[in-house]
């Protein structure tokens, strides 16, 4: 949820966007329901297949304190609740012993209810090939992955792609506890220029399994590249920047959405509580804090930031 985020980079007009950029999204898309539909159907004429088939359902509430990304120091954050569904389907298919690749993909959407120009529609998939040493229970489990989707929202300036690849480690430390790191480049295709976005984020993940059911998890992420914040014009912005363009969302405001160099903290606490064989219920909390890794004398105070509050409640299916 949120905003989205290199000297200045003028926009091309809407006569160019409409030719640039529609017919690359419409082909995308049905590129990712083609896989889709020859995996599901591949796995109808294999009934082996279809076992490994995981299918889950996720839909809840969220809720942001500050959806703009505005700076601390501007005192305009802005807030927003929203509604969210995504279906998300894993096939998991053996190589070795050792070895397998998990193929997934998503189709999802949200629904911000005071700003919808950050409403949006997404469909992705995945590829994942892991690799486990031995069947030992201390034994870690490698993963090299890609994943991509495509994103259609409410906001034109904020069609676009997003694609990430990376490494990560998962392993067992005790009977109950299980711990993952992860590092991974992140890219983002958006059509204006500010929501092109790259960043190298690195990920570590504690799982806590309380009376062999409910799950305590935790986790930390550290980001550098690219991030984006919409906020009223300034000097400080200004000499930020490394592309801006008026902001089609925040319209009521008079906000300037804007692309600058920053290292991002995300912190994350949250309780998985499953409801019989199926069903889940997930309640977590995001803390998002963002600082610009180069500095202006036109803002006023001496560590210019933003910072968010996200809480989410999830309601999972697995079929």
């Amino acid at each position: 949820m949120g905003t989205g985020g290199e000297p200045m980079v003028s926009e091309p007009s809407s006569s160019q966007r409409a030719v640039a950029r529609p017919a690359r999204r419409v082909s995308a898309v049905r590129a990712y329901v083609g896989l889709l539909a020859i995996t599901l159907l591949g796995c109808l004429a294999d009934p082996a297949s279809a076992q490994r088939i995981t299918v889950r359902l996720d839909t809840g509430i969220g809720s942001d304190d500050n959806v703009n990304r505005s700076f601390d120091y501007t005192h305009q954050a802005l807030a927003d609740q929203s509604a969210f569904a995504d279906l998300n389907a894993s096939m998991a298919l053996p190589l070795s012993e050792r070895i397998r690749v998990i193929l997934g993909g998503v189709v999802g959407g949200e629904k911000f209810f005071q700003f919808d120009g950050l409403s949006r529609v997404s469909v992705g998939g995945s590829a994942t090939l892991q690799f486990r040493p031995s069947g030992s229970f201390g034994a870690p489990t490698w993963s090299l992955f890609a994943r991509t989707a495509a994103d259609s929202y409410q906001s034109n300036l904020r069609d676009g792609y997003r694609h990430s690849f990376g490494l990560s480690v998962r392993k067992p430390i005790t009977d109950a506890i299980e711990g993952s790191l992860a590092a991974q480049y992140n890219i983002r295709d958006g059509k204006s220029a500010v929501f092109d976005n790259k960043d190298w984020a690195a990920k570590l993940n504690l799982d806590y399994n309380i009376f062999g059911r409910s799950t305590l998890y935790l986790g930390a992420e550290y980001r550098n590249g690219d991030a984006v914040s919409s906020g009223p014009i300034s000097f400080g912005i200004l000499s930020l920047a490394k592309a801006l363009v008026f902001d089609d969302v925040f319209t009521d405001h008079n906000l300037v959405a804007y692309k600058l160099k920053a290292e991002t903290l995300i912190a994350t606490v949250g309780y998985n509580m499953p409801i019989g064989q199926r069903y889940a219920l997930d309640l977590s909390y995001r803390y998002v804090r963002t600082t610009p890794t180069e500095h202006s004398s036109a803002i006023a105070v001496a560590d210019p930031r933003y910072t968010a509050n996200l809480v989410t409640l999830s309601f999972l299916v697995r079929f």
